[in-house]
């Protein structure tokens, strides 16, 4: 809700992923940071089922709606697309911030984003994050595959300045 107010269109990995990042965090100061939490127990199962991050950062709002008797049905493909895409999402997020990117790849959606634009808006997402983080999106996800299997083994070092948290972009 608080990006709402400050942002407008907001794409759904990033809505989604900076929602999920602080269900589970740790405040020192003034700062709190998103931790691992349960989803990454769930990519971590879903891992030959979860989406590129190219396909979570080009993915249309909410394309998963599914009526309510398959979200009943935890077994369902459609619930385990569900489930692999948000917790990507939500490691993304992490990710981010361990990076020290997510700031900036916050303001430069809010900054140059998706609201005003004509053309394929599913491109110039990508090509955001990729310039943001000075990589193309197959590095992207190799970066983030390798971290993603450090931090599920516990050996998550911290990259971001100490400080440096999207808040002070709100």
């Amino acid at each position: 809700l608080v990006v709402r107010g400050n942002f407008g269109d907001i794409p759904q990995w990033l809505d989604e992923g900076i929602a999920g990042l602080y269900e589970v965090s740790s405040i020192t100061g003034d700062e709190v940071r998103g931790e691992p939490n349960w989803r990454g127990r769930v990519l971590e199962t879903l891992w030959g089922e979860h989406p590129s991050l190219e396909a979570v950062i080009t993915s249309e709002w909410f394309p998963f709606d599914v009526p309510d008797r398959e979200q009943a049905d935890p077994d369902s493909s459609t619930t385990v697309r569900v489930a692999a895409h948000l917790a990507t999402a939500r490691y993304f997020a992490l990710y981010l911030q361990e990076r020290g990117k997510l700031a900036d790849v916050y303001a430069a959606f809010r900054d140059q984003g998706l609201a005003e634009l004509t053309g394929d808006v599913h491109a110039h997402a990508l090509r955001l994050v990729e310039r943001t983080l000075g990589q193309p999106i197959a590095a992207i996800d190799r970066d983030f595959e390798q971290w993603f299997r450090q931090v599920q083994r516990g050996e998550r070092g911290r990259d971001a300045t100490p400080g440096e948290t999207i808040e002070k972009y709100l």
